[in-house]
């Protein structure tokens, strides 16, 4: 099932998306929920906004660049950061 990315509903259809073959605990990040997800079913949408579809591969991409970028700015697992972005699939 896809993720609508909309203003409500994100973190419920994370939820929802967990099943016995990707389950998630309080430990889990969300880095590591979307890698699983892209390993197991890496052509299947993740995003869907309109006509834009992002596979669960591309989404796993998206956030490992993400990450490295942060990283290379001096955050690290744990830090905190604000995001100000409209509601869109694209980062």
């Amino acid at each position: 099932m896809p993720i609508r990315w909309t203003s409500q509903g994100v973190a419920e259809s994370l939820m929802r998306l967990a099943t016995p073959t990707v389950a998630f605990g309080p430990g889990d990040d969300i880095a590591s929920i979307i890698g699983r997800w892209a390993r197991d079913t890496p052509d299947r949408p993740a995003l869907v906004q309109g006509s834009s579809v992002s596979t669960w591969a591309d989404l796993d991409a998206r956030v490992g660049r993400a990450a490295r970028a942060l990283a290379a700015s001096g955050v690290h697992k744990g830090g905190r950061i604000a995001v100000l972005a409209q509601n869109s699939i694209e980062f």
